[in-house]
C-alpha cells in the first residue's frame, strides 16, 4: 500500500468531523432510548433471555442501516470525490462507488455490550443490508460486518471485565477494524480499487469507532450506575419497611393481655394472626412488589388485630374489580394509608370511623383510593406531607414520606399521588400507578 497522498490527507481532515456529527445523532437517541423501560430491560436482560438478545440486536442492527445510509458516498473511480447520493433511493450504489459510514461503530457496540449473539444479529442485519446496497466491495463490506460483531462479542465474552474498560474497548475496536480492512481487501475486486477505498475510510472510520464506542460505554455505565444506585435506594426502603413500629407491638401486645381475663380463646387466636402478620411482614420485607390481593389480605391482618386494640372504632370495606387483583404494587401501599388514617383520622373523631378502599382500572393505569372521614389533616402539615418527613406524636408523616419515595423508585417517576383532606370532613389519598402484571 503507497503512502497517502496529500488528496487523502485533505479527504480525511474534511470526511472525519462530518461523519463524527453525524454519528453523534444515533449517540444521542441511545441516550434517550436508556431513560425507556423496555431498553433497560433488555440491555440489563441480554444475558439471561434471548428475546433481550433479539431486542437489543435489532436495536443496534437498525441504527447501523441507518448509520450506512447517513454515510459519505465516494465515488473512488474520481480519487475519492464525495457525490450527491440520495441515500434511501433503492438503486443501490454504483458499481465504482463505496460508502464512508459509521455502521461498524454500532455493530461493535452491540458486541461489546451485548456479547456474540448480539453482535452477530446486528451485523446479521446491517450487514446484509449494506450487501444488497451493492458497489465492488458491498459484498466484503457486508460480511466483514457479520465477523466484526461476532470478534466483538466473543471479546466480551472471553474477557468481560476488561472490554468495560476505555483501554479494552480502544484494544478490541482498532484490532476489528484493522482485520475488517484487510478482509475488505482480500475479498473485493479490483483489489487496487479497494484499497484505495481503504486509504480513503480508514482515518476517519477508525476514529469515528473508537470515539462512538467510547462514548456508548459511557452511556452504558451511566446506566449500570442508574440501577447500582436504585438497588441501592430499593434497599434501604427495604429495610425501612422491614422495622415493626415497636409501639405497635406493645400496645397489641397488652390489648391481648387484657383480653386474656375476659376471652382466652379469643386472645389465643389473635396471638396466633399477630404472628402470621409478623412473619408475612418478614416475607415481603425482602420483595420490591406484591400483588394487590396480596397487600389486601395483608392489611386484613393488621385490621384484625387493631380491632383488638381498638374494638367498635372502625369500620373497614373495600371494592376493587378482581381483575386489578393481580396487578403488582410495593409492599405497604396500601398499608401504610391505612394505617395513617386510623391513628391520626379518629383523632377528636366521635363515632364510628370509616375507611374505605376503592380501585379502577383506567386502562394502562390503575386508580386506588384510601378515603376516611375523620378529623382530617390541618392545612400547613397537609402541605409537607410526602415531600418531606413531617414529625408527628403518633408517627406516619416518615410513613407517608418512604412511600412516596417508594412509589417514585418503583414506578421510574410515573407514579402520582393526591391528598385531599378538610379539617373535621376526612381525608383521601388517591394513587394513579402504572399497571405491571410482573413482579420487579
Amino acid at each position: 500500500m503507497n503512502p497517502p497522498s496529500i488528496d487523502i490527507l485533505f479527504h480525511w481532515l474534511a470526511n472525519t468531523p462530518e461523519l463524527l456529527q453525524r454519528a453523534c445523532v444515533v449517540i444521542v437517541v441511545t441516550y434517550l432510548a436508556i431513560r425507556q423501560t423496555w431498553f433497560k430491560r433488555a440491555m440489563r436482560g441480554i444475558d439471561k433471555a434471548w428475546l433481550h438478545r433479539l431486542v437489543a440486536a435489532v436495536y443496534f442492527g437498525v441504527l447501523a442501516i441507518v448509520g450506512t445510509h447517513n454515510g459519505i458516498v465516494l465515488d473512488i473511480s474520481r480519487h475519492g470525490a464525495v457525490i450527491e447520493y440520495l441515500s434511501w433511493q433503492p438503486a443501490g450504489l454504483q458499481p465504482l462507488q463505496a460508502i464512508l459510514s459509521f455502521r461498524d461503530m454500532l455493530v461493535l457496540s452491540a458486541g461489546l455490550f451485548g456479547g456474540p449473539w448480539t453482535g452477530v444479529g446486528a451485523g446479521l442485519i446491517a450487514g446484509g443490508e449494506r450487501w444488497l446496497l451493492g458497489g465492488f466491495v458491498g459484498f466484503a463490506s457486508g460480511f466483514s460486518t457479520v465477523l466484526l460483531g461476532l470478534g466483538a462479542g466473543l471479546a466480551k465474552q472471553a474477557w468481560p471485565e476488561a472490554v468495560t474498560s476505555r483501554l479494552g474497548t480502544l484494544t478490541v475496536v482498532l484490532a476489528g477494524t484493522a482485520v475488517q480492512k484487510c478482509l475488505i481487501v482480500l475479498l473485493s475486486d479490483p483489489r487496487g480499487l479497494a484499497v484505495a477505498t481503504i486509504q480513503e475510510t480508514i482515518i476517519p472510520e477508525t476514529t469515528v469507532n473508537c470515539l462512538g464506542c467510547l462514548l456508548f460505554l459511557s452511556v452504558m455505565q451511566d446506566m449500570e450506575r442508574d440501577r447500582l444506585k436504585r438497588q441501592a435506594q430499593q434497599a434501604e426502603l427495604r429495610a425501612l419497611r422491614a422495622q415493626i413500629e415497636p409501639h405497635f407491638i406493645n400496645n397489641t401486645l397488652n390489648a391481648i393481655k387484657a383480653l386474656i381475663r375476659l376471652d382466652p380463646e379469643r386472645a389465643a387466636s389473635y396471638v396466633v394472626k399477630l404472628a402470621r402478620f409478623l412473619d408475612d411482614t418478614r416475607r415481603t420485607a425482602t420483595a420490591n412488589s406484591i400483588s394487590l390481593g396480596q397487600e389486601l389480605a395483608q392489611l386484613e391482618n393488621y385490621l384484625d388485630i387493631q380491632r383488638v386494640r381498638f374494638p367498635d372504632v372502625f369500620h373497614f370495606e373495600h371494592a376493587i374489580p378482581p381483575s386489578l387483583l393481580g396487578c403488582q404494587i410495593p409492599p405497604r401501599s396500601l398499608l401504610t394509608l391505612v394505617e395513617n388514617a386510623l391513628l391520626h383520622g379518629k383523632r377528636g373523631h366521635s363515632g364510628l370511623l370509616t375507611l374505605r378502599i376503592t380501585g379502577a382500572d383506567l386502562g394502562k393505569q390503575l386508580a386506588l383510593r384510601v378515603e376516611d372521614d375523620g378529623c382530617g389533616i390541618a392545612p400547613d402539615r397537609l402541605e409537607l406531607l410526602g415531600k418531606q418527613p413531617v414529625s408527628s406524636e403518633r408517627g406516619g408523616g416518615n410513613g407517608l414520606y418512604q412511600l412516596f419515595e417508594t412509589l417514585k423508585i418503583a414506578f421510574d417517576g410515573d407514579a402520582t399521588i393526591n391528598i385531599r383532606s378538610r379539617e373535621t370532613m376526612g381525608t383521601e389519598i388517591a394513587l394513579i400507578l402504572p399497571k405491571r402484571s410482573q413482579p420487579w
